[in-house]
């Protein structure tokens, strides 16, 4: 009975190990990718919309604003891929909050801007002929500015608490 247990929590050993080895290799190859990719996909977005006159339209707000916070993650992603490779810049004391601090409006501000615009595409969808009346153009501007200085306030004491 005891051989048999031996035999499988060796074999669950080389099981986790091997998944520890890929998981590795997932996270040396696959995290600078999606950060070429990303970034590039949305440096890209962002061109086309500056480049054009779409970006006086009122909906674009959420756009430009999703594009900015999904670069900026991307870039903190990257900081963090760093670690891997002996360069220890989240490491140092105040960087640490800072950049968690960071992905937390990352990641609260992407979920706001996209219920930004889906709540644009409603108003747009429901009257498309009365939504620049009830819905000026500057508004969702307005918008985007109110929804990131409260997240950065509401992380900022979250951060400061915390610390």
């Amino acid at each position: 009975m005891d051989s048999e247990v031996q035999n499988v929590s060796a074999m669950e050993d080389v099981t986790s190990t091997a998944l520890f080895n890929a998981m590795d290799s997932v996270k040396e190859y696959y995290t600078p990718l999606l950060v070429l990719f990303g970034l590039s996909g949305n440096l890209l977005v962002l061109f086309r919309l500056f480049s054009t006159s779409l970006h006086r339209l009122h909906f674009t707000a959420y756009l430009i604003g999703l594009c900015f916070i999904d670069c900026l993650f991307l870039v903190l992603l990257l900081i963090f891929w760093l670690q891997y490779h002996n360069v220890w810049l989240y490491h140092i004391p105040g960087w640490c909050q800072g950049l968690t601090m960071l992905g937390f409006i990352c990641n609260a501000l992407a979920v706001w801007f996209i219920a930004g615009l889906a709540s644009e595409a409603l108003l747009t969808v429901r009257s498309p002929f009365q939504s620049g009346v009830w819905w000026p153009a500057w508004r969702p501007r307005f918008m985007a500015m109110v929804m990131t200085i409260i997240a950065v306030i509401v992380y900022l004491n979250v951060c400061l608490l915390y610390a």
